[in-house]
């Protein structure tokens, strides 16, 4: 029964149109660029580019920051995504430094 309720708890959230894929949006994202967790903004900044900027802050920890730059590929409202970026923090012993990378589907409404 827990493996029905959790399979159709994930097919609710991928059914679910994402804030995420309108321009201007504001979300956060866990697992991602920012390693644990990140408090992200993307804008549009050309037609079919968009910038992403985020970050993370573990207090006692660490801290990082993220940029990522999208190039938005398709006709109407589907898009390939593809991005690269950095991603650069640390903490009193901790180095976070890395390159970020996105590849991905995005259905827009515009």
């Amino acid at each position: 029964m827990k493996a029905v309720s959790c399979a159709v708890a994930i097919f609710a959230c991928l059914a679910a149109p994402s804030s995420a894929q309108t321009p201007g949006a504001a979300y956060v994202e866990l697992g991602g660029n920012a390693f644990l967790y990140s408090v992200n903004a993307e804008l549009p900044v050309a037609r079919n580019r968009t910038v992403r900027v985020g970050g993370m802050i573990l207090p006692g920890f660490a801290a990082a920051g993220t940029v990522v730059f999208n190039q938005l590929v398709g006709r109407g409202n589907n898009f390939f995504v593809l991005g690269g970026g950095m991603t650069v923090g640390g903490g009193d012993k901790t180095d976070l430094n890395g390159a970020t990378a996105t590849i991905g589907y995005r259905h827009m409404r515009r």
